[in-house]
């Protein structure tokens, strides 16, 4: 897990609030403008198996091995437990926690759309590998696709299963079955999961290049602000009027940075502007 750079634009009153309580909101998936968010379809059981057979194959001819063959005889059996965890999933998807970023402050659309039209802030936020391991966020960008949202788990198991095989060269299959069930290898599939299911979004919306920040659990204000916060972006001064005092009071490392944007201009220019600090 690396560190990571985002922002996040905010109307004026959303700033003062967040900057006062020293949080950044997870959102549920409904309550984002996306009414496609956290939405899938999960595959068959044959689907998963066909993955999870072929990646035991292939890593048997890799290591010289017989492969082990999943008993048919258990197929129904299994296929029950494969439904029941399908849909503890979703349930879990559906209440996970999504602050929506971008990957730079000087983003014209996102200062229309999330940041009242310059007449808000945007915040930059530094996230260190401890911050997000302590908080068991998980950080990456959205995918924008248009093909049906259909979430095969076993995609995630095998990616899973081959960092686990070249990380225990001369473990069996047998053993690598072994160490795939306990925590640590359930825990990094369940995040793959998690942030391809809920980071997938139309074309329509590939304009925003967002970033996604993913939480346990949403409808939660994370207090973690004065941790991550490391600088705040404006255009005009009706917000950091707003802001300032309480960036003086409880922020007094963050800097300051004023965006200006041109008509003949096809790239922003930003300044810094510590000295509008009262």
């Amino acid at each position: 897990m690396q560190g990571f750079t985002a922002f996040k634009y905010v109307g004026a009153e959303r700033a003062v609030q967040c900057l006062k309580d020293g949080t950044l909101y997870l959102a549920s998936p409904d309550q984002l403008n996306d009414t496609l968010e956290a939405r899938f379809h999960t595959a068959s059981t044959e689907a998963y198996l066909a993955i999870t057979d072929a990646t035991l194959a292939e890593l048997a001819r890799q290591r010289g091995e017989t492969s082990l063959a999943f008993d048919r005889e258990a197929l129904p059996e299994f296929a029950e437990v494969n439904q029941r965890e399908n849909g503890r999933f979703q349930a879990f998807c559906k209440g996970i926690g999504i602050c929506s970023l971008a990957r730079r402050p000087n983003h014209q659309a996102m200062w229309a759309y999330y940041g009242e039209g310059g007449e808000g802030i945007c915040l930059e936020l530094a996230f260190t590998p401890k911050i997000m391991e302590a908080n068991q966020l998980l950080l990456g960008p959205v995918t924008y696709s248009d093909q049906a949202r259909v979430l095969n788990r076993a995609e995630d198991w095998r990616t899973t299963f081959l960092e686990l095989a070249e990380q225990h060269p001369q473990a069996t299959l047998k053993d690598l079955q072994r160490i795939s069930l306990e925590v640590p290898f359930r825990r990094r599939m369940g995040l793959r999961m998690a942030q391809r299911a809920t980071s997938t979004k139309h074309p329509d919306w590939a304009h925003e290049d967002e970033i996604r920040m993913l939480g346990p659990k949403g409808r939660t204000p994370l207090p973690i602000l004065g941790q991550v916060l490391t600088r705040v972006h404006f255009i005009g001064f009706k917000a950091l009027n707003q802001v300032a005092p309480l960036l003086v009071k409880h922020y007094p490392h963050v800097s300051l940075m004023q965006w200006t944007f041109d008509h003949g201009e096809l790239q922003a220019h930003g300044a810094q502007a510590d000295t509008y600090r009262r």
